[in-house]
């Protein structure tokens, strides 16, 4: 399996956090609160959107998520969107490394189910699947689809997680399902033919144990 290096642990042992974070550990596990996720409408006011353009709502969407701290944001159009739902029903499930510097990082393990994505800590998932928690929690909105061509994209995240390193996984998660043909080629050997996924070879980094 693909090795964690130079971090350890996870929701249940004491998850690898940020270095340098302003927060020590205890304060830090006070803050860990599940990701919720929200519906559309618990976010925006729907009727004054009605009327906006793609580029408009798209714009707004991404001005709104901006300064915020724990969550990034995304846009697909339809046919995007179609392409991931496509993909997802035969290849529901990847990894992704968070580089953390000096060549550590660890490894989220995504499990796309319809318009939801949760990406939790593989440690904790290889210990108990059950009761591993998110540290990262996508979900797509395809309310616009049809009058729009649009579909918004949250993703929320634990403090675990720096917001450069939320956005480096979300633009992850779109290169290997939407923008990469051949990136999804390595999605494809993930679910379809696992023992010959070849992590360093994808990624680069560390190797397998």
């Amino acid at each position: 399996r693909p090795a964690t290096r130079a971090l350890s642990g996870g929701a249940a042992g004491g998850p690898p956090r940020t270095p340098g974070a302003d927060l020590d550990e205890e304060a830090l596990r006070q803050q860990i609160h599940p990701i919720v996720p929200k519906r559309l409408e618990d976010l925006v006011v729907m009727d004054k959107l009605a009327d906006k353009t793609a580029e408009e709502v798209a714009a707004l969407w991404t001005a709104f998520h901006a300064a915020k701290r724990d969550c990034v944001s995304a846009v697909l159009s339809a046919a995007e969107w179609q392409r991931v739902q496509d993909r997802q029903s035969t290849c529901p499930m990847f990894i992704y490394p968070v580089e953390k510097g000096g060549g550590a990082f660890y490894v989220l393990l995504a499990q796309w189910n319809n318009t939801h994505c949760p990406l939790t800590f593989l440690d904790d998932y290889q210990r108990n699947p059950a009761g591993a928690i998110p540290y990262f929690y996508l979900v797509a909105y395809p309310e616009f689809a049809k009058d729009k061509d649009t579909v918004l994209l949250r993703a929320e995240f634990l403090p675990y997680m720096t917001k450069d390193e939320a956005e480096i996984t979300m633009a992850k998660i779109l290169d290997f399902y939407v923008r990469d043909a051949d990136k999804f080629e390595h999605v494809k050997t993930f679910n379809l033919n696992s023992a010959a996924f070849d992590f360093t070879g994808v990624f680069g980094l560390g190797g397998t144990q």
